[in-house]
């Protein structure tokens, strides 16, 4: 085949030196994607199938995963369920709001607990875009330096800030992404049109009295002599909304516990329908691997009382 006509070659399937442990043709591999492409995308079939053609490849790496039934299991994943069963109705009853939140890290629990406690008019809901890297096994040293470096922003920018950030990572196409989204357009260059990325990001809620949703997103895309800051300040790269403004899928306005579920979604998009399982693998290890750093959570202003 000429590979000049073959508009996914730079698709990858696997990352760096994750492979199955079976032997795959190629048209095993179009098999594999036919099967679960036949079902629409987000159902259970299409989920099952997913989960069951990652299990029969047998990927070494991936052998400590959690599974429920025929798909993998992840700790982000069964956080965001638990935040997302802590709406209003359950937050009204004490004793079962206490019993959802005893399953969340120390940090975690004391942060959004006090967080119920802020003015809404206060509290945003936040999302910045960190960087864009490659669909490989490095992706988690890459977070775990963007964490850090976003943190060290929050707690310089802002004298009183309170904020709880969870990490999420998009699989997409490099050229599914606009060039002015990271301040660097040249990031682009790095990549081919095709090829699979990972898009770093950030959701959380953020706390920081007296300040509106502009100023808070100009304080994280400028530098403190009010320079354009080189790591936040490309086009619709930090994004703060009044944490009313998000509507859950029924219409109803989220609380703190709504918003932090949602912050936790674990939904994995295919780059192409019709092969859908093209990067699967390396997408379920970052997931796992993101589960299991507590680290990679920004928690900032929980030590001694919020003023």
């Amino acid at each position: 085949m000429n590979r000049r006509a073959n508009p996914f070659r730079h698709d990858r399937t696997v990352g760096h030196n994750l492979v199955p442990t079976i032997s795959l043709t190629s048209l095993q591999v179009g098999l594999q994607n036919k099967r679960v492409a036949q079902h629409s995308i987000g159902t259970d079939k299409w989920l099952d199938r997913l989960g069951r053609t990652l299990w029969d490849n047998q990927y070494g790496e991936l052998g400590n995963l959690t599974w429920k039934g025929s798909r993998p299991c992840f700790a982000i994943q069964e956080r965001g369920k638990s935040l997302q069963e802590l709406q209003s109705v359950v937050r009204n009853n004490p004793d079962q709001m206490n019993e959802y939140l005893s399953k969340l890290p120390g940090r975690e629990h004391r942060a959004l607990l006090k967080m119920l406690q802020q003015d809404h008019s206060d509290v945003y809901f936040l999302t910045v875009i960190c960087t864009v890297k490659r669909a490989d096994e490095a992706a988690l040293s890459s977070f775990k330096r963007e964490a850090r470096k976003l943190e060290r922003v929050i707690r310089n920018r802002f004298d009183n800030a309170f904020c709880i950030m969870f990490p999420e990572a998009d699989l997409v196409r490099a050229g599914d992404i606009t060039a002015s989204l990271l301040p660097v357009p040249q990031w682009k260059d790095e990549f081919q049109s095709n090829q699979q990325v990972f898009k770093l990001h950030y959701h959380g809620i953020f706390c920081a009295k007296g300040l509106d949703r502009k100023r808070v997103e100009q304080l994280i895309q400028t530098t403190p002599t009010g320079r354009r800051s080189k790591s936040y300040s490309g086009s619709n790269q930090v994004r703060a909304l009044p944490i009313d403004y998000v509507e859950t899928e029924d219409g109803k306005k989220p609380d703190v516990f709504g918003v932090a579920g949602y912050a936790n979604k674990c939904h994995y998009r295919p780059t192409c329908k019709q092969r859908p399982f093209e990067g699967y693998p390396i997408w379920a290890k970052l997931m796992d691997q993101i589960g299991n750093t507590p680290s990679l959570t920004i928690i900032v202003g929980t030590n001694g009382k919020y003023r």
